[in-house]
Protein backbone atom coordinates (compact mmCIF):
# COMPACT_ATOMS: atom_id res chain seq x y z
CA UNK A 1 0.00 0.00 0.00
CA UNK A 2 0.93 3.56 -0.94
CA UNK A 3 1.65 6.11 1.92
CA UNK A 4 -0.43 8.78 0.82
CA UNK A 5 2.65 11.48 1.47
CA UNK A 6 4.66 9.78 -0.93
CA UNK A 7 5.01 10.31 -4.69
CA UNK A 8 4.23 7.29 -6.89
CA UNK A 9 6.98 6.51 -9.04
CA UNK A 10 6.63 7.82 -12.62
CA UNK A 11 4.71 5.00 -15.26
CA UNK A 12 4.97 7.05 -18.97
CA UNK A 13 3.46 4.14 -20.15
CA UNK A 14 0.26 4.33 -18.63
CA UNK A 15 -2.63 7.21 -19.16
CA UNK A 16 -3.94 9.75 -16.09
CA UNK A 17 -6.88 6.82 -15.66
CA UNK A 18 -4.33 4.17 -15.30
CA UNK A 19 -2.23 5.25 -12.71
CA UNK A 20 -4.71 6.45 -10.87
CA UNK A 21 -5.82 2.84 -10.81
CA UNK A 22 -2.72 1.46 -10.22
CA UNK A 23 -1.79 3.64 -7.13
CA UNK A 24 -4.71 2.11 -5.80
CA UNK A 25 -6.07 5.64 -4.08
CA UNK A 26 -8.39 6.87 -5.98
CA UNK A 27 -10.89 3.94 -6.67
CA UNK A 28 -14.20 6.83 -5.85
CA UNK A 29 -12.97 8.93 -8.09
CA UNK A 30 -12.31 6.88 -10.76
CA UNK A 31 -15.84 5.74 -10.76
CA UNK A 32 -17.32 9.26 -11.19
CA UNK A 33 -15.25 9.78 -13.75
CA UNK A 34 -16.64 6.36 -15.33
CA UNK A 35 -20.27 7.33 -14.22
CA UNK A 36 -19.63 10.52 -15.62
CA UNK A 37 -18.82 9.09 -18.96
CA UNK A 38 -15.52 10.68 -19.16
CA UNK A 39 -13.12 7.91 -19.59
CA UNK A 40 -12.30 8.33 -23.35
CA UNK A 41 -11.90 12.26 -22.76
CA UNK A 42 -9.23 11.46 -19.95
CA UNK A 43 -7.40 8.62 -21.84
CA UNK A 44 -6.81 11.25 -24.65
CA UNK A 45 -3.51 13.31 -25.56
CA UNK A 46 -4.11 15.72 -22.39
CA UNK A 47 -2.58 16.89 -20.97
CA UNK A 48 -4.48 17.09 -18.16
CA UNK A 49 -4.13 17.58 -14.77
CA UNK A 50 -6.53 15.34 -11.99
CA UNK A 51 -7.01 17.16 -9.04
CA UNK A 52 -8.29 13.91 -7.87
CA UNK A 53 -9.27 13.38 -4.36
CA UNK A 54 -8.42 10.08 -2.39
CA UNK A 55 -10.89 7.67 -1.30
CA UNK A 56 -10.53 8.72 2.36
CA UNK A 57 -11.87 12.40 1.01
CA UNK A 58 -14.77 10.72 -0.53
CA UNK A 59 -15.62 8.60 2.34
CA UNK A 60 -16.15 11.48 4.90
CA UNK A 61 -19.32 12.50 2.04
CA UNK A 62 -21.84 11.15 3.28
CA UNK A 63 -23.35 8.35 1.74
CA UNK A 64 -26.41 9.04 -0.18
CA UNK A 65 -25.09 11.96 -1.71
CA UNK A 66 -22.02 9.67 -2.80
CA UNK A 67 -24.51 6.79 -3.93
CA UNK A 68 -26.14 9.76 -5.98
CA UNK A 69 -23.23 10.89 -7.53
CA UNK A 70 -22.90 7.25 -8.76
CA UNK A 71 -25.94 6.72 -10.14
CA UNK A 72 -27.38 6.87 -13.46
CA UNK A 73 -29.50 9.52 -12.25
CA UNK A 74 -26.40 11.61 -10.61
CA UNK A 75 -24.55 11.81 -13.93
CA UNK A 76 -24.61 15.62 -14.82
CA UNK A 77 -23.64 15.92 -11.26
CA UNK A 78 -21.01 13.18 -11.38
CA UNK A 79 -19.78 15.31 -14.40
CA UNK A 80 -19.80 18.45 -12.68
CA UNK A 81 -17.97 17.34 -9.78
CA UNK A 82 -15.05 15.47 -12.12
CA UNK A 83 -14.85 18.71 -14.26
CA UNK A 84 -14.22 20.49 -11.30
CA UNK A 85 -11.20 18.33 -10.74
CA UNK A 86 -9.75 18.71 -14.22
CA UNK A 87 -7.34 20.89 -15.90
CA UNK A 88 -6.32 20.69 -19.10
CA UNK A 89 -2.72 21.52 -18.51
CA UNK A 90 0.29 19.58 -16.62
CA UNK A 91 0.76 21.09 -13.58
CA UNK A 92 3.59 20.16 -11.17
CA UNK A 93 5.33 21.48 -8.47
CA UNK A 94 8.45 22.25 -9.99
CA UNK A 95 5.84 24.30 -12.35
CA UNK A 96 4.57 26.30 -9.89
CA UNK A 97 7.98 27.14 -8.63
CA UNK A 98 6.33 28.41 -4.88
CA UNK A 99 4.04 30.50 -6.43
CA UNK A 100 0.15 30.94 -5.88
CA UNK A 101 -1.62 30.72 -9.51
CA UNK A 102 -5.02 30.66 -10.65
CA UNK A 103 -6.41 28.14 -13.51
CA UNK A 104 -9.41 27.48 -15.27
CA UNK A 105 -10.73 23.58 -14.22
CA UNK A 106 -13.11 21.70 -17.23
CA UNK A 107 -16.19 22.90 -15.96
CA UNK A 108 -14.78 26.84 -16.55
CA UNK A 109 -14.40 27.54 -12.58
CA UNK A 110 -11.21 28.90 -11.53
CA UNK A 111 -8.90 26.92 -9.11
CA UNK A 112 -6.53 28.51 -6.61
CA UNK A 113 -3.18 26.55 -6.51
CA UNK A 114 -0.77 28.05 -3.73
CA UNK A 115 2.38 26.29 -3.78
CA UNK A 116 3.94 28.31 -1.34
CA UNK A 117 4.11 25.88 1.47
CA UNK A 118 3.73 22.84 -0.06
CA UNK A 119 0.92 22.82 -2.39
CA UNK A 120 -3.02 23.61 -1.64
CA UNK A 121 -6.02 23.34 -3.92
CA UNK A 122 -8.92 25.89 -2.86
CA UNK A 123 -7.42 25.65 0.41
CA UNK A 124 -7.52 21.56 0.22
CA UNK A 125 -4.00 20.36 0.84
CA UNK A 126 -2.59 17.88 -1.92
CA UNK A 127 -1.29 14.66 -0.29
CA UNK A 128 -0.47 12.82 -2.99
CA UNK A 129 1.92 15.53 -5.38
CA UNK A 130 3.19 14.82 -8.93
CA UNK A 131 1.85 11.33 -9.79
CA UNK A 132 3.04 11.34 -13.31
CA UNK A 133 1.56 9.72 -15.93
CA UNK A 134 2.01 9.90 -20.19
CA UNK A 135 -0.61 12.28 -20.70
CA UNK A 136 -0.36 14.10 -17.16
CA UNK A 137 -0.15 14.33 -13.63
CA UNK A 138 -2.56 13.19 -11.06
CA UNK A 139 -2.51 15.67 -7.66
CA UNK A 140 -4.10 13.78 -4.76
CA UNK A 141 -6.53 16.12 -2.31
CA UNK A 142 -7.51 15.16 1.11
CA UNK A 143 -11.00 16.92 0.30
CA UNK A 144 -13.66 16.75 -2.45
CA UNK A 145 -13.58 20.54 -4.48
CA UNK A 146 -16.74 22.27 -4.32
CA UNK A 147 -17.06 25.39 -6.78
CA UNK A 148 -18.01 28.50 -5.19
CA UNK A 149 -21.56 29.77 -5.34
CA UNK A 150 -21.69 32.58 -7.88
CA UNK A 151 -24.67 34.96 -6.75
CA UNK A 152 -26.42 36.88 -9.11
CA UNK A 153 -26.72 41.01 -7.81
CA UNK A 154 -29.91 42.66 -9.43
Amino acid sequence: MIALDETVAPNVEGDVLEVAAASGQFQIFLALVEAAGMQETLRGDGPFTLFAPTDAAFEAMPKADLDRLRSPAGHDEAMALVSYHVVADRIDIVALNGRTRRVEAADGHMLTLDARDGLRVNDHLVVAPDIIAANGVIMGLNQVLSPTVRVASH
